[in-house]
């Protein structure tokens, strides 16, 4: 026995116990059928616009970050290093030279002092 008979054998039978005509078991089975107003298909809709945009996002992370681990690679650790040293030197000769043509620049802009008047 399905689950779907054995809820109708139960209901017909608790329809039974409780001495109901054919109609009246007819209008409780009507009664339990869910007819949708304007209101629950409104909710309805509602509903299921929010789970398809949760849905949406979470397919579209999913896949990104599947993509991402798909084309990840192998890092061996010491090119990583060397890489990563190489990037290290590169930004203190930019700072050397920024400072370099920051005092350059200030001591071009600062007037010479003037010369002591010579004795013949």
């Amino acid at each position: 026995m399905t689950t779907q008979e054995a809820f109708r054998f139960g209901f017909l039978l608790r329809c039974a116990d409780e001495g109901l005509t054919a109609e009246q078991t007819g209008d409780r089975v009507k009664h339990a059928i869910w007819y949708p107003t304007p209101g629950d298909a409104a909710k309805l809709f509602a509903t299921l616009a929010l789970l398809g945009l949760a849905g949406g996002s979470a397919v579209g992370a999913a896949g990104g970050y599947g993509a991402a681990k798909l084309m990840e690679q192998e890092i061996d650790p010491a090119i990583a290093k060397r890489q990563e040293l190489a990037a290290t030197y590169q930004q203190q000769a930019q700072r050397l030279r920024r400072l370099h043509q920051q005092r350059y620049y200030r001591d071009a802009a600062t007037p010479a002092a003037p010369r002591p008047a010579r004795i013949p």
